[in-house]
């Protein structure tokens, strides 16, 4: 006879989650990537108070994986998303082409964004173009269309930009006020249609 998932039931408290992580531990199921997903995404609700039991969990997962990781950056506040990264990496684990999209859109204040910029270089995620236009969105969330129009004009030293970074730039610029260096990026698009 072999052992099968607890029948899911809704989590709605901390001491819900316990009896279920419980449950799946006694199963040997707590290492399966949906279980750990449905675990974890629980947790993300309330980073300020359960993030430390989230962290434990990552930690001490047999088998961790960026896909663990990436669905809780968006949930969570600057400082814990920078947080989780250096558990992520503490593993060590490395970021996979989804975590820097994930992890970027949330990022400030602008120290944090340029240390993330550092390390997308260091794991030459650079010249992937969602992690860049990720960035490009980052810097002009901040309003530091100097430091995104400096990886823009780079191309992400890869070439690697599309309509998205085109378009990530101008509106932007345009929501910063900018209206005429939006249009001058807007000028030099290599490809136009009638939605750009």
């Amino acid at each position: 006879m072999s052992a099968s998932a607890p029948t899911p039931i809704p989590l709605t408290t901390v001491a819900e989650l316990r009896q279920h992580h419980s449950q799946l531990v006694h199963l040997g199921l707590a290492s399966h990537p949906a279980h750990a997903r449905r675990l974890l995404s629980f947790l993300a609700r309330d980073p300020d108070s359960h993030f430390p039991y989230a962290a434990r969990l990552l930690a001490h997962h047999p088998d961790p994986h960026p896909a663990l990781f990436n669905p809780l950056f968006p949930a969570l506040p600057p400082r814990h998303a920078a947080r989780l990264l250096a558990l992520m990496l503490s593993l060590p684990l490395a970021p996979d082409h989804f975590t820097f999209p994930r992890l970027l859109p949330g990022a400030h204040p602008l120290h944090l964004v340029a240390q993330l910029h550092a390390l997308l270089l260091k794991l030459g995620f650079h010249a992937h173009t969602q992690s860049l236009n990720a960035l490009l969105a980052a810097y002009l969330a901040n309003a530091r269309p100097d430091l995104a129009s400096r990886v823009f004009r780079g191309g992400g030293g890869g070439g690697a930009l599309d309509v998205v970074s085109w378009t990530t730039m101008v509106g932007g610029l345009c929501k910063l006020g900018l209206v005429d260096a939006a249009r001058e990026v807007f000028d030099g698009m290599p490809e136009r249609n009638l939605v750009s």
